[in-house]
Order: C-alpha cells, then sequence, then structure tokens
C-alpha cells in the first residue's frame, strides 16, 4: 500500500537536518510511504520518504538559484495552507 501526506509543524526544534537554526517559523513537508504486508495481511515492514529540500526552502535555510526556479515553474517558498485543528 502507498499513502502520501502532508505534516504541518511549526520549527520549533530540534533541528530536523543538521545546521538548521530553530527558526519558529510554520512549515509543511510533504512525505510518501511504502506500506509492505505478507500473505496473511500483516505489516511486515514500511518505507518513509519525505521533501527535506522542501522544508529547508520553507524554512528559509536554502535559496535556489532564479534560473532553477524558472525552468520548474516552481513557487517558492512552496506554500501548503496551514490548517490546525480539526
Amino acid at each position: 500500500m502507498i499513502s502520501t501526506a502532508t505534516y504541518q509543524a511549526t520549527h520549533t526544534g530540534p533541528p530536523i537536518l543538521p545546521g538548521l537554526e530553530v527558526s519558529g517559523r510554520q512549515e509543511a513537508t510533504r512525505a510518501c510511504e511504502i506500506w509492505r504486508f505478507d500473505e496473511q495481511d500483516r505489516l511486515i515492514g514500511n518505507e518513509m520518504f519525505t521533501d527535506l529540500l522542501g522544508v529547508a526552502i520553507e524554512l528559509g535555510d536554502v535559496t535556489l538559484p532564479e534560473a532553477t526556479v524558472q525552468a520548474l515553474n516552481l513557487q517558492v517558498p512552496p506554500r501548503v495552507p496551514m490548517k490546525y485543528g480539526s
């Protein structure tokens, strides 16, 4: 099974990447998770992939060259509406 999610948080620490300063900024991390099951449908493992470059861009710790932004048609920093609570 494959699932995707967007995790939203405020960057208060500890740093998630080496050398990243705690900023207090809100950010949204995109992730993809692959779940593996055996023949009896028991969970036997999973792998999670997250967009840490996107996090670093949102927090202002990485700046992409303007030519890269234009070539990839990116919105920098990427914005995901922050929704807390239910």
